[in-house]
Formats: structure tokens, C-alpha cells, sequence
């Protein structure tokens, strides 16, 4: 029976009453939250402050001057980030200077100071563009600080309008709520359906998305007999089901999209294999087990010269041997035993139930597998080798123990020879050396990714007049609240290859502060690997420019043996930075004599003469003859001379009767965190 129609008309008026009554709430309501979602992201901003709050008191406790708390701009860059919203992270002094960005052109800015930033409590601003909050450190005289913490003005609207078409979604469902009660009142014939559209809109509601409704009716025979055409609650059934088809289509994909996310959160991409995090969840398991009775073994593994493979045949070469490598792997383990990739070409294997020497049997298989395989992609053929370190779990060492051990034993593996299996051995010399290694190498990679290192600034004086004529920048690592010298990591860095990212560092951080004094010249230190990296080269020229230095504000110490190592590299570096106008001074002259003959091939400035003839030449007049030697050489060649470690006035006096140029060691000036 269908329904009358004036009932209809009276259905139909009130249905478009009540829908435009609904649109005006929902755009008042939006009005209404408009604020609150405004407070919720003013919260959510001095949630991100905090952390960099905490920073900065620390800093200010330390005694971090308003000049250096630029460090804080790596922070500045975590936080920004972090969310895709924010517009700015920055610290402020009460002028509105910048102190610390994310942006590290920014610094030294100045933005319009609020006239409200006298409070104590987080201050909320709504700008034009953005939404601001300001936490306020008051310490010392010259300040209040504050940190400032910027949301884009899109993200309220973004979210403003999310709550209008949620209001808007929520206002047609109780809509299609209204005009069903509406449509049983007008019909009881029609309650049954009403209550079925209702359970389904609910069972909707509690995400069961392969609810549907049937719109036609049975005979006791089992066959259907069709509904009248122009039903309404029809058209509302099969529109409800498509809507829970779309909806249904939609929490697949978002079922799949979480999956994969959790999948990449735990895998490894390029090779489907368990990364570094899986590894330590399955390597804390692995150890209660061995408590309990039940003993396993942990490989590292690092595949020999990959690095030139990838250098010399390109990195999608290497990532094919990365996955022939896994799957050469698969083939020799069991379904339970786990093999997880942790870096570039680094693997780790968990035995599960093997004893140690079972465990070092396979791992010799897995070496001469490896070695016995030949690689061929693309026209290239070649062989590789595999180093292991091996390691008991016993149940006696947590995973990081763990892992630092059997790395130890892969890096003895590789000093022995390459391409084959070493236990680890606790009580071994060489174990102990390499373990102390691995863990200065270790504070490195973290320094480098955390703002670990420091510069140490020391003068180099005019013999002449006592003036400062420029300063050399000499690097320091902080470890275990200890602070390092070069000679205690640099070796280190050097074996393993970091010295291109250490120097890289060294520069920024070099540029970024001649880029805040003007008035002041620094040197910095070039390692022996890093003559050999054009990208570093590349990079200083990039960053010379980017920053718009004067070069020759900016110098460079070249050791002579990393000279006589490769020449020709060292008179490419010299001469294509000496065209933009930077300085170079060949440092520790002396230290090897067959480096004379190189001195005419060289266009460095200056010659630094090695602190070994220096530091006792005011006792020793042989050492007078040689450094007066060196210094007639330097003037014959017309370059300037430097004389390192000068420890008294009368080093000071000797050097000056020469006619030695300029003079650095202790007595002149330390090496500090800033400038005298």
C-alpha cells in the first residue's frame, strides 16, 4: 500500500524543513568549534615546545649565551618535521631576534615582538597566516627567551571544515533517522522495514561494513515477488547498500594500507627482510629462552667490498646483488631461523637451538657459498665475500651486548682476511681493541646524526705584533659526558671511512659561524679520505656559494702525508678552491722530508711547521737549525710560515729571530668553544 498523497507532500515539506533547519546548525556549529579546534591546536603547539623548552633551560644552566643557542636548531628542525602543519620552529629573545631555527638562513632575523609576550604562561596568538604559540623562559637579565611554535592557518581550516562536513555527514543521517520515523508514523505497514534500514544504519555505525538490505519480499514457494516500483524505501535500501559497498571498499583499503604500513614499520623494503627492529624484538626473546635452557647464536654479516660495487657499477647493481644476495641465503636456513638486514650491506642471522660450534660449521658454509657464487647483472660478472662474527647466547648478555659483540667479531673477521667466520671471544686482546673501536665508532654515527660534535677555536698570532690573524678549527666528539679529542676518534673515523661526513659537518658548522662573525678567518682540517671524495669537494664549492661568504675569509690544513698519499688530487682540491679565493696551508711540514719535492707542485700560502721541532726549541739547538732550514725553504718558495705548539716566550723569541711568521700552541692562546 502505498502512501497517500497528501501524506507524501506533507512528508516531502517537512523533510526540506528539517534538512535546511540541520545545514544552518551545522554551520553554526562550525562556528562554534571553530574555536575549539583553535585551543586543541594551541595545545598541541606547546606540546611540541616543550621538548625544546627543556632543551634551552638546560642550555641557559650550562651557560649557553644567547649567540650559541643556534645549536638548538636541529631541534627546531626534529619538531618542524615532525608534522607536515607546522609553519616555523624558532627561539626568540625579547627583541624578537631569531636564536635558533629550523631554518639556519633565518637566524639572526628579527620577527615583531607581541606585546603580550610578558607573560609567564604559554601565549596563544592568532596571526594571519598562522597560529602561534610562545613559551617564556625568564633567567638573567637579558631575557625573557621564548620558543615559538607555528601552525599553518590552513590546518585550522582544514580541520574547521572537517567538522562542518562531519556535522554535515551526522545532520543527513539523522535526517534519513527523522524522515523514516516520519515515514512510520505516515505508514505502520512500513515498520518492519524501518526497523531493518535502522539495525543496518547501526550495524553500519559498529563498522559492520557488509551489512545489506534486501528490498523485495518472499512467498512461502522461495521465489521473489518485486516491491512496486516507486517505493521510496526501496530507492532508500539500494542506496544504503551502495553507500555500504563504497564504505566497505574503503575500510579494505585502509585495512591494507595498515598492514603494509606495519609491514614496512618492521621490513626491511628493497630485500622483504626484517630490519634492525624486528631483530632486537626476536634477539629479546632469543635471550630469555637461553635463560630458560634453550641456547641460540647471533651473526652479523658484512658482505666484502660491496661498497665497490656499488661505487664502480651503480647502486641499482648493488641493490640486485642486496636481493640475489638474500635469496643465495634463504635457500641455506630454516623456516624458524631469522634473517634480518640492519644497514647498508649488514645481516644478521639468529640460529634458533643451534649450539656454538654447529652454529660456526654454517656460518663456514655460508662463506665459501657465497664465495663460490658468481654475481652477473647486466654484462658484469664477479665474486664476493662474506665476513660473520659469531656469538653465543647464553642467556648472560642483553641484546645491545648482543649485537656489539657479534659486530666486534665480523670486524676481526675482516682484519684476518676477509670472507670467513670468527667467534667472539671476550677475553681476547684483539676483541677488546675492536669492541672499544666499534664503540668510538658508534658515538660518531650518533654525533653525526645528533649535533654530537663541538669546535674548538684556536688562535694562530702574528709573531710581529701578538695579533690574531685567523683562528683553526679543531673538532671535538662528546661521549658518555666526556669530551674527545681528534687523536682519540679520528683514527677511527678514518679506518671506517667517516671522514667525508666529518668534514662535511666541520664545514657547515664553520660556514654557519663566519656567517654570524664577520670580522673573524677560520681554517679547517681536511683528512686524508676526504682528498679523495670529489662530492665533498663539490659540496664545499655548493655551500661556499649558498652561504655568500667571502672565500677568503675561509682556510684549509692539509696534513703532508695525506699530500704525498696522491698529489695530483691535492693540486686539484688546491686549485679549484683557491680560484673562488680560499687559503691553504700544508700542515705538520717536516714530519716526512721526502715532501720537499713536492713543494714546487703545491700553491698552498702557508707551511706549518710540524710541532715535534717546536715544542723543544728553546732547548734544543739542533732543532733551531732545522726549523731555521725549513723557514729558508718557505721564503725561498715565498710562503708564510706557522709554528705549532709554541709553549713559552722564549719559543716566542727563538721564532721570531728566524722570522718565523705567525705562532699557535698553548702559551698564545687554548683551544675554546669561542673566540678570544
Amino acid at each position: 500500500m502505498k502512501t497517500p498523497r497528501i501524506s507524501m507532500n506533507l512528508f516531502r515539506t517537512l523533510g526540506i524543513t528539517v534538512f535546511i533547519i540541520i545545514a544552518v546548525h551545522a554551520a553554526f556549529y562550525q562556528s562554534i568549534t571553530r574555536h575549539s579546534t583553535a585551543h586543541q591546536i594551541f595545545l598541541r603547539e606547546e606540546a611540541l615546545g616543550i621538548p625544546l623548552l627543556e632543551k634551552l633551560k638546560l642550555s641557559l644552566r650550562a651557560g649557553a649565551t644567547e649567540k650559541s643557542l643556534y645549536g638548538l636548531s636541529k631541534l627546531c628542525e626534529q619538531i618542524f618535521k615532525s608534522s607536515g602543519d607546522i609553519s616555523e620552529v624558532a627561539v626568540l629573545d625579547k627583541q624578537g631576534r631569531i636564536l635558533a631555527h629550523q631554518n639556519l638562513q633565518q637566524i639572526g632575523q628579527s620577527e615583531p615582538v607581541m606585546p603580550v609576550l610578558g607573560s609567564q604562561s604559554p601565549v596563544f596568538v592568532e596571526a594571519s597566516k598562522s597560529l602561534d604559540t610562545y613559551l617564556t623562559i625568564h633567567q638573567g637579565s637579558s631575557l625573557p627567551i621564548y620558543v615559538k611554535i607555528s601552525f599553518s592557518k590552513n590546518l585550522l581550516k582544514r580541520l574547521s571544515r572537517q567538522a562542518f562536513y562531519l556535522t554535515l555527514i551526522y545532520s543527513t543521517a539523522a535526517i534519513f533517522v527523522l524522515l523514516i520515523v516520519i515515514y512510520y508514523l505516515t505508514n505502520a505497514l512500513l515498520g518492519k522495514r524501518l526497523a531493518q534500514i535502522l539495525d543496518a544504519f547501526n550495524a553500519l555505525a559498529e563498522g559492520k561494513f557488509d551489512v545489506r538490505l534486501a528490498n523485495s519480499q518472499r512467498v512461502k514457494t522461495g521465489s521473489k515477488i518485486p516491491r512496486p516500483p516507486g517505493d521510496e524505501l526501496d530507492f532508500l535500501m539500494q542506496s544504503f547498500n551502495k553507500m555500504a559497498v563504497q564504505l566497505q571498499g574503503i575500510d579494505a583499503k585502509r585495512k591494507e594500507q595498515a598492514k603494509q604500513l606495519g609491514f614496512l614499520a618492521s621490513h626491511d623494503q628493497l630485500t622483504g627482510l626484517p630490519n634492525r627492529r624486528l631483530l632486537e624484538n626476536a634477539l629479546k626473546k632469543g635471550v630469555v629462552l637461553a635463560r630458560r635452557g634453550r641456547p641460540s647464536t647471533f651473526m652479523m654479516m658484512d658482505l666484502d667490498n660491496f661498497k665497490v660495487v656499488n661505487d664502480t657499477m651503480g647502486h641499482s647493481i648493488g641493490d640486485k646483488v642486496l636481493v640475489t644476495f638474500t635469496a643465495l641465503l634463504q635457500k641455506h636456513l630454516r623456516e624458524y631461523d631469522l634473517l634480518a638486514r640492519t644497514g647498508g650491506d649488514e645481516f644478521a642471522l639468529l640460529l634458533d637451538g643451534e649450539d656454538i660450534n654447529e652454529a660456526k660449521a654454517i656460518a663456514d658454509r655460508i662463506c665459501q657459498t657465497v664465495e663460490d657464487y658468481r654475481f652477473v647483472f647486466d654484462n658484469h660478472s664477479f665474486h664476493l665475500g662474506l665476513s660473520i662474527g659469531v656469538v653465543p647466547m647464553d642467556g648472560n648478555y642483553d641484546p645491545g651486548t648482543l649485537l656489539s659483540q657479534a659486530d666486534t667479531a665480523m670486524y676481526a673477521a675482516k682484519r684476518q682476511g676477509r670472507n670467513r667466520a670468527v667467534l667472539y671471544y671476550p677475553e681476547d686482546n684483539t676483541m677488546i681493541q675492536l669492541s672499544r673501536t666499534n664503540e668510538i665508532v658508534s658515538s660518531i654515527k650518533d654525533a653525526l646524526e645528533g649535533d654530537g660534535f663541538l669546535i674548538y677555536y684556536q688562535p694562530v698570532v702574528s709573531l710581529s705584533d701578538n695579533q690574531i690573524v685567523h683562528y683553526e678549527a679543531l673538532i671535538r666528539l662528546k661521549s658518555h659526558n666526556a669530551i674527545m679529542t681528534p687523536d682519540a676518534f679520528l683514527p677511527a673515523a678514518e679506518q671506517f671511512g667517516l671522514m667525508p661526513q666529518i668534514d662535511r659537518w666541520v664545514v657547515r658548522h664553520v660556514l654557519y659561524t663566519l656567517q654570524k662573525h664577520p670580522e673573524i678567518r677560520v681554517f679547517v682540517n681536511l683528512s686524508g679520505n676526504s682528498l679523495a671524495d670529489e662530492a665533498l669537494l663539490a659540496f664545499i664549492e655548493d655551500s661556499l656559494l649558498q652561504y655568500g661568504l667571502e672565500p677568503g675569509r675561509l682556510g684549509f690544513e692539509i696534513t703532508e702525508t695525506s699530500v704525498i698519499r696522491d698529489l695530483s688530487l691535492a693540486q686539484e682540491w688546491i686549485r679549484r678552491l683557491k680560484a673562488l679565493g680560499c687559503s691553504f696551508s700544508l700542515d705538520d711540514f717536516g714530519a716526512g722530508f721526502n715532501s720537499f719535492s713536492y713543494l714546487r707542485n703545491l700553491p698552498v700560502s702557508q707551511l706549518k711547521l710540524d710541532g715535534a721541532f717546536i715544542s723543544a726549541l728553546d732547548s734544543d739547538s739542533t732543532l733551531r737549525c732545522l726549523v731555521q732550514a725549513m723557514y729558508d725553504l718557505a721564503k725561498a718558495l715565498n710562503l708564510e710560515t706557522v709554528a705549532e705548539f709554541v709553549g713559552s716566550a722564549q719559543t716566542v723569541q727563538i721564532l721570531k729571530e728566524i722570522g718565523v711568521t705567525y705562532g699557535q700552541g698553548f702559551y698564545l692562546g687554548k683551544p675554546a668553544p669561542h673566540f678570544l
